[in-house]
């Protein structure tokens, strides 16, 4: 089950600015995890700088607590709570009529109660898309 509420602004042709606000709750099946409550935003914003760039950036920030069912399978007094947030910038590319390339770079921070402490992660990523119309 999950619940959102988002809104988009367009500015000029190509530029806009997107968030969203999201919770909503999940039940695992066949695991020693009960149920995991979550809830987190998302906001991007991307400029048309020229008729076939856009820049964009991302932010988002998300955090779930998770029930963990002791050995018979009854729920425990233990809960996971994560913490999880993710920067991402990168260039989106119009290279022809339905050809699209993107270049993006994300950095990843988790704050995990079940690991040793935090974690992050770097990443970088280049694709093309073909968008048959």
């Amino acid at each position: 089950t999950s619940a959102t509420l988002s809104w988009s602004s367009l500015f000029g042709s190509e530029s806009r600015v997107s968030g969203r606000l999201y919770a909503g709750d999940e039940e695992a099946k066949a695991s020693s995890t009960g149920e995991r409550r979550y809830f987190g935003m998302h906001l991007e914003g991307r400029y048309g700088l020229w008729r076939d760039h856009a820049p964009f950036a991302s932010l988002l920030w998300q955090r779930s607590n998770t029930e963990i069912l002791d050995n018979t399978g009854s729920a425990g007094s233990l809960y996971r709570r994560e913490n999880f947030s993710r920067f991402a910038a990168g260039w989106n590319w119009q290279l022809g009529p339905g050809w699209d390339a993107r270049a993006e770079a994300n950095y990843r921070l988790a704050d995990d109660s079940a690991e040793a402490g935090e974690f992050d992660r770097t990443q970088l990523y280049f694709s093309t898309r073909y968008g048959f119309r």
